[in-house]
């Protein structure tokens, strides 16, 4: 209580605009200590057990907004008019693997579509899930492939890139599986494919890749 005392004698003569910085580190820096949660003896890691992921997102300003405004809250859209763009023939066969790096070795070396999803991991429960990511590795002629985007996704996980896809990967870290569906013969419409399935499923945290009538300004984060 002292030192915010001390910084509110500080500011006082500084401009708006450094008054309104300096509350929101403050603010930040509050929320880092109310988070440090001890981890529990479940199979799966406490998605909160630390906190280095969200101190290196509390040094962007748009990272620390988010983490005011809505560190672990997702919407999503549910549009039944969008569905049918899903309705793709022939069917995709997908598998799936916890997202971990010791299952980067399961990934096969193809092109496809990928999925984060997150299902609770209990038996007994209806069918769920939710999709928060969908993207494409291996459109047209790129060299790229399922595996090599496994691996990019674990090195953005530990560095931060890009703000949104930090905070999936971290906010549920452990919790996260990593669907595929390797469709080699067409590469060329994986593009197209990617959309249809974006544009049905509305994953709150792929921020582009959209059909032109869906797409809108993003916001900041």
């Amino acid at each position: 209580m002292q030192a915010m005392a001390k910084t509110r004698k500080k500011i006082k003569k500084a401009p708006c605009s450094l008054l309104i910085l300096i509350w929101n580190r403050l603010l930040c820096t509050n929320l880092l200590n109310l988070v440090k949660i001890t981890p529990t003896n479940n199979p799966r890691p406490n998605v909160m057990a630390t906190s280095d992921w969200i101190e290196q997102l509390s040094k962007d300003p748009v990272g620390a907004a988010l983490i005011d405004n809505k560190l672990l809250t997702v919407g999503f859209t549910l549009d039944p008019k969008s569905w049918p763009s899903a309705d793709i023939s022939p069917p995709f066969h997908w598998d799936s693997v916890e997202f971990n790096e010791a299952n980067a070795k399961n990934i096969p070396e193809e092109p496809g579509l990928y999925a984060f999803v997150l299902q609770l991991p209990y038996s007994g429960l209806p069918p769920h899930g939710w999709v928060m990511y969908i993207g494409e590795s291996g459109h047209g002629d790129s060299k790229h492939n399922l595996r090599a985007r496994f691996k990019n996704y674990h090195a953005e996980q530990k560095k931060f890139k890009r703000i949104q896809t930090f905070l999936m990967l971290n906010a549920w870290k452990g919790h996260l599986l990593f669907f595929y569906t390797i469709l080699p013969s067409r590469k060329h419409e994986l593009k197209d494919l990617e959309t249809k399935l974006l544009d049905a499923f509305r994953p709150p945290y792929s921020r582009g890749g959209y059909s032109a009538s869906l797409l809108k300004p993003q916001a900041a984060y």
